[in-house]
């Protein structure tokens, strides 16, 4: 190689280490600012905060004051339907002499009737008797709609008011006792308990659990007037048993 060759060859080869390195310098250069492009938009994204309307009942996670209260009226309209049910799911069965009173009814029930709906109404309230079976309360319905005026229809309306105070169905249990106390019902249980203080004394109940206690009060004074001395189904007077409402609350 002459020595003009070699000096061609040497300035080509700085050039090309040159270029190479500018290279390599860019490359680095391009992939930081990527990376701080990365970065940027990555911290960007602002941090997402869980807020009151993401967690059910508010920010703590409990309930609110607003389901707290109306769980509790849940509960005690449940309750209420237990007390309500006592004394008359199954009371036929209770006593081995249905009281005189109860007899007469009846009676009354047989001459109004033809036997065969007498001895449809008999079925159908010992089949709503049974609570466990789906099937009872249908059977109540069915006597209250189809023999309104036999002594059993107003035993069943009691019964099925207090089936649908369990299922938080105050609506129709109110509807059930109210058209009981507005017929003045003249049924009596075979204990020869009168259904119509039982259902005023119920429906005050409701009515006051429900925050009207105009209502509530007028049923209780009129119990106290018509019904003082008349016994529950635990021996209690309804004028002293009013008293205990009004002092105690719902017991």
């Amino acid at each position: 190689m002459t020595p003009r060759s070699k000096k061609i060859a040497v300035v080509a080869a700085v050039a090309l280490a040159g270029f190479a390195a500018s290279v390599l310098t860019l490359g680095r250069s391009g992939k930081e600012r990527s990376d701080n492009r990365d970065s940027d938009t990555l911290s960007a994204v602002p941090e997402r905060r869980s807020s009151g309307a993401d967690i059910p009942g508010g920010v703590s996670g409990q309930p609110s004051s607003e389901e707290v209260r109306r769980k509790r009226f849940r509960q005690k309209l449940r309750a209420l339907g237990q007390k309500l049910r006592a004394g008359t799911s199954g009371e036929a069965r209770k006593h081995e002499r249905p009281s005189p009173e109860f007899l007469a009814m009846e009676q009354r029930d047989k001459e109004r009737f033809t036997a065969a709906e007498k001895e449809e109404i008999d079925r159908l309230y010992e089949a709503g008797l049974d609570k466990a079976d789906p099937a009872s309360t249908v059977a109540l319905s069915e006597l209250i709609d189809k023999y309104p005026t036999s002594n059993r229809a107003g035993c069943a309306a009691m019964n099925l008011a207090a089936r649908r105070l369990e299922q938080s169905n105050p609506e129709a249990a109110v509807f059930l006792l109210s058209t009981l106390v507005g017929n003045e019902t003249k049924a009596v249980f075979a204990s020869g308990e009168k259904v119509l203080p039982k259902a005023m004394l119920r429906l005050g109940m409701v009515k006051r659990e429900q925050g009207d206690e105009a209502a509530a009060a007028a049923l209780f004074d009129r119990l106290r007037t018509q019904f003082s001395d008349e016994e529950d189904s635990q021996g209690v007077p309804y004028g002293r048993r009013v008293d205990e409402l009004f002092g105690e609350g719902i017991r």
